[in-house]
């Protein structure tokens, strides 16, 4: 079994990392090798950031349904 407590929490300090890393890491190299153009790197790197309060949205309506059938 999977013990949940020894992972952080996923905060926005956090996903503002991952965001990072993904520009440097992914986008970056792909935007010079000219497989995207830069309106596409900045349409992923917005889906990106953008993507942390839909994930803290989605743990909240969990905890809600997981309260309700307790």
């Amino acid at each position: 079994m999977i013990d949940l407590k020894k992972f952080k929490p996923y905060t926005f300090k956090r996903h503002l990392l991952n965001s990072a890393l993904v520009l440097v890491l992914v986008l970056l190299p792909m935007y010079w090798i000219k497989f995207i153009k830069l309106d596409s790197l900045y349409l992923i790197l917005g889906i990106t950031i953008a993507y942390y309060p839909m994930y803290r949205l989605m743990v909240k309506n969990r905890q809600i349904v997981v309260s309700k059938n307790n």
